[in-house]
């Protein structure tokens, strides 16, 4: 009997704990989505270009929304933000929209950099994404290089005359062509051995007007 009470005891206590765990979840659940969603409708024209090296943000909050300062996270995988800029104290306003920007002088170069706001007492704004393609003195950039399979190739000239772009191995031999009209190409060597390649960006009259080393290396 007494063995029998102490498990009906032991069950109704688990019963209560499971209850309180559930609502709890269920409440971090209903809050994080509250934030989203108020995040969403107070920004507006969240947008970022990239210009000579440079991410030039802006974005406006909307009339009625105010936060506690805004901080510039930045991700080069969409998964681990830093923070890269600040906007200390109030912002916003509550009669008229107001717009700010920030300037990223030193984004992550041959990579698409992710970019989102979090906006102190409102919550996370969306990620936009930007590449950022450094062409230094080469007219050509190939990233990334080493590459596991796939990589881009991006040439200053593309977007105007459509070029053809040529991989061969060390015979010479083409393992891979393909052409653009536009700034970049995707060159695809998946199905091919670990090893060096040699590229080539080919001109409308067959001249060669870049050429470069590529290294695959599986991960």
């Amino acid at each position: 009997m007494a063995y029998d009470l102490y498990l009906v005891i032991r069950y109704e206590y688990n019963a209560k704990k499971m209850i309180r765990t559930c609502l709890l979840l269920l409440l971090l659940v209903r809050c994080a989505a509250g934030t989203s969603a108020q995040s969403v409708v107070a920004l507006d024209d969240f947008s970022a270009l990239e210009n000579d090296g440079y991410v030039y943000l802006s974005w406006t909050l909307r009339a009625g929304s105010t936060c506690n300062g805004i901080q510039i996270l930045r991700s080069v995988d969409s998964l681990t933000f830093t923070q890269v800029g600040e906007i200390p104290g109030v912002c916003g306003s509550n009669s008229s929209a107001q717009r700010y920007s920030f300037v990223d002088s030193f984004p992550a170069v041959n990579r698409n950099n992710y970019y989102r706001l979090e906006l102190g007492g409102i919550g996370i704004s969306e990620t936009i994404i930007v590449r950022v393609i450094g062409y230094a003195e080469s007219a050509v950039v190939v990233f990334p290089n080493p590459m596991p399979g796939r990589a881009e190739l991006c040439s200053r000239r593309t977007g105007t005359v459509e070029e053809k772009v040529e991989v061969t191995d060390s015979f010479g031999r083409t393992c891979w062509s393909g052409s653009s009209a536009g700034s970049c190409v995707e060159i695809d060597l998946t199905q091919l051995p670990d090893g060096l390649y040699y590229f080539s960006v080919i001109g409308r009259g067959g001249q060669k007007l870049s050429r470069g080393k590529l290294l695959k290396v599986s991960r």
